[in-house]
């Protein structure tokens, strides 16, 4: 099991040490407590990425296309 400190969950998840330390407080992803100190397994991380994920709507690479159904809505 691969767990890791609060810096290198940071620096994983390419956030400052302030908003990982706002999601502990507010839950918001799994971590272990071992004293005083917040561990957070690699896998769970990479869970809380997946879950975090927002979905494209539909093909995004055909802009004029896009751009065409705007405009009809309009």
């Amino acid at each position: 099991m691969n767990l890791l400190n609060v810096n290198q969950a940071a620096k994983e998840l390419k956030i400052s040490i302030h908003t990982l330390r706002s999601w502990i407080y507010q839950r918001r992803l799994p971590y272990v407590k071992l004293g005083r100190k917040c561990l957070f397994k690699q896998e769970d991380l990479e869970a809380f990425v997946n879950r975090s994920m927002v979905k494209a709507k539909g093909d995004v690479w055909n802009i004029s296309e896009a751009k065409s159904q705007h405009s009809k809505k309009a």
